[in-house]
């Protein structure tokens, strides 16, 4: 496929969205194809806003106005990293420790406090069809070791958003992405009335700090579902396992079905977390008729295990000179009848 430059003329739409607290304009692009149609923006390359012909609501949490993106805190839509999830305050890497940034507790979350989904990424190419983002985040942000730079694309096709994700480093680090959108394909309040099946029969336990204690265990009960499940009062935050290591091309990870839409949920990665959404705050001016609340939407965020770096027997994380971090995500919809 073809890809523009910034600035080619096609029936794209590119907005200004917002402006950051320092003035800078964010943009924003609305790519469709095949019945789906989204809106991305620079800041945290935030999946704003999806859409599936024949359905008259957005299938994500999404803010009608830029300032509560950087304030919210949420990582709403936005792709998380350079770690995505936690870390228990550092790593070691080469034979060198890096103590990181702690923003939850004594734990890095989501790259720290200017990681990924925070920060302005910028617009590189788009079509159509698809667009194309790029942010470098310099050696020690966050107090991760290297300069890295990664690249951002979505791609709209028939009934289905499709995600990849590259980086590269000029030292020894990690890279752990994830796509943080809140999916609610029924309109609802809550996401109480969703189907959730999930191609995971083991999760890793966690610690009172939400840190994995190291064990992977055989999902009990209140975890299996491997067969479709109404989620109803069921409060999930937690990581399930998919993988031992990451796979080559996307692999069934979730099936999540909302009224009478349907999302299938492919990826590369190792794992799935997934997230109810129990601590949402109510915030107004989204993209729903009311106000969101807690468990407006699910997150269902396939990335590298939780705390991998400091876990032996995890899937690695690790990212070389030389090496390209890859993702690919599908998010694959359509409308369902009964």
């Amino acid at each position: 496929m073809d890809q523009p430059p910034l600035g080619d003329v096609r029936q794209v739409s590119v907005t200004v969205f917002g402006h950051t607290k320092d003035g800078t304009p964010v943009k924003a692009v609305t790519i469709s194809a095949g019945g789906v149609t989204a809106t991305v923006m620079e800041w945290g390359a935030t999946l704003l806003d999806l859409r599936l012909a024949g359905v008259n609501h957005s299938l994500t949490a999404g803010f009608e106005d830029f300032a509560t993106y950087e304030t919210h805190g949420q990582h709403v839509g936005a792709i998380a990293g350079r770690f995505a999830g936690r870390i228990a305050g550092g790593f070691e890497i080469t034979g060198n420790y890096y103590p990181t940034t702690r923003n939850n507790g004594p734990a890095t979350l989501h790259g720290g406090g200017a990681g990924f989904g925070v920060s302005l990424w910028t617009l590189d190419t788009y079509g159509d069809d698809f667009v194309d983002m790029t942010i470098r985040q310099p050696d020690g942000a966050g107090g991760f070791p290297g300069e890295i730079e990664a690249h951002c694309r979505y791609d709209a096709a028939d009934g289905e958003l499709r995600l990849r994700l590259t980086a590269t480093a000029d030292r020894p680090t990690v890279c752990n992405l994830a796509q943080h959108s809140y999916f609610n394909l029924s309109g609802a309040a809550t996401i109480d009335d969703h189907v959730l099946q999930l191609e995971a029969d083991r999760y890793t336990p966690l610690n009172g700090d939400l840190l994995p204690t190291g064990d992977v265990l055989p999902c009990d009960p209140s975890r299996d579902y491997r067969a479709p499940r109404r989620i109803g009062a069921a409060s999930l935050d937690g990581h399930f396992v998919l993988a031992d290591t990451r796979r080559d091309l996307p692999a069934r990870a979730a099936v999540l079905r909302g009224g009478d839409v349907e999302m299938a949920v492919e990826t590369t990665e190792p794992g799935l977390v997934v997230y109810t959404a129990d601590k949402f705050p109510v915030t107004s001016g989204g993209l729903a008729s009311g106000p969101y609340g807690p468990r407006a939407g699910i997150c269902l965020e396939g990335q590298v295990w939780p705390d991998a770096p400091n876990q032996p027997g995890f899937p690695t994380a690790d990212l070389m000179p030389g090496d390209t971090y890859f993702q690919e995500t599908k998010y694959q919809l359509k409308k369902v009848s009964g």
